[in-house]
C-alpha cells in the first residue's frame, strides 16, 4: 500500500479493520503493521532482545535495529482518530459508545479524586 500521509493510513486502517474503531491500541497496531512492517517488526525484534528473550539465530540476522521514532508516534495516530471521531467518521459501535457513556461519570469521579 502507497498511502503516503498518516490521515490516510488511519482511515484505511478504520475502514478495513472494523475492530480498530473500537480499541485505539489495535488501531495503532494495525497501522504500524500495516503501513510499517519491516519497522515494526524491527521494533519488536529488538525489544526482545532487550528483555532477554532468545531470538532465533535467523531471525537475528534478517532483521535490523528499529527504534520508536522509526514509527509514527501513538499520540499522531490517536488524534488522527479523534478527529475523524469529531466529524463523525469511523465511530465505534452503538454498544461501545452506550459503554463508555456509562463508564464516564466513574472516570470523572476518579479524575477529581485524583487531582485532588
Amino acid at each position: 500500500m502507497k498511502l503516503k500521509k498518516i490521515k490516510d493510513k488511519v482511515a484505511w486502517c478504520l475502514e478495513n479493520r472494523p475492530a480498530t474503531k473500537e480499541d485505539d491500541m489495535l488501531l495503532i497496531l494495525s497501522v504500524w503493521k500495516n503501513f510499517y512492517h519491516q519497522e515494526f517488526c524491527d521494533l519488536l525484534h529488538t525489544g526482545l532482545k532487550t528483555l532477554s528473550f532468545e531470538v532465533p539465530r535467523e531471525l537475528d540476522r534478517q532483521l535490523g535495529r528499529a527504534r520508536m521514532s522509526d514509527l509514527p508516534s501513538t499520540e499522531s495516530i490517536r488524534r488522527v482518530r479523534q478527529k475523524f471521531n469529531q466529524e463523525d467518521k469511523y465511530l465505534p459501535s452503538e454498544e461501545v459508545m452506550r459503554l463508555r457513556r456509562r463508564e464516564a461519570p466513574k472516570v470523572q469521579e476518579e479524575l477529581r479524586r485524583w487531582h485532588g
